[in-house]
């Protein structure tokens, strides 16, 4: 207990398995790690952890050195096409965009036209409201039951619900003041 079960100190690749499972590590201590892997280098430009996808000849996932914050990692997932997703040690976190020079909180590029944000009802399947761009425009639809009751369009029809109040808690007529 405490002492080191292997050490392995090397110039190149200092360990290479081939197997249907490639390493298990259990751990039977309190408070013990499954893996931890540490860098004794200041700088650094590679990935800390790189997992690949199944033929070994893309990263499926890397840990990286976040480029706005030297101090903070981030977690990036990718395929063949490159990165798609990235969660940020600084809070941040970027879907469908592979830049990881965050400039949000939260970053969503449709992967086509039409794609965006869904936000569903907790307790059944249907849509509630859903945010997405339409030729280089802006779009929120709000949903009841499965349909768009209100819309709000950048460069384009936007419509309400009636009637509709500003101001009105309880509007009686189409648009009251």
């Amino acid at each position: 207990s405490g002492e080191r079960a292997l050490w392995i100190d090397s110039e190149g690749q200092a360990a290479y398995i081939t197997c249907k499972e490639g390493l298990q590590v259990i751990v039977d201590q309190d408070n013990g790690y499954g893996l931890l892997t540490s860098r004794n280098k200041s700088t650094v430009s590679d990935p800390l952890v790189k997992i690949r996808d199944q033929l070994g000849d893309q990263a499926a996932l890397r840990v990286i050195q976040e480029s706005t914050d030297p101090d903070a990692y981030a977690i990036e997932i990718a395929n063949i096409a490159g990165t798609k997703a990235v969660i940020s040690g600084s809070g941040q976190a970027s879907f469908g965009n592979s830049d990881t020079a965050f400039d949000a909180m939260l970053l969503v590029k449709g992967i086509n036209r039409g794609d965006g944000i869904v936000l569903k009802d907790a307790g059944s399947s249907d849509t509630v409201v859903k945010i997405y761009e339409s030729v280089d425009d802006g779009v929120v639809d709000v949903y009841a039951n499965n349909s768009v009751t209100a819309r709000i369009h950048g460069n384009g029809t936007s419509f309400v619900p009636n009637p509709f109040g500003i101001g009105v808690t309880t509007p009686e007529a189409e648009l009251e003041v």
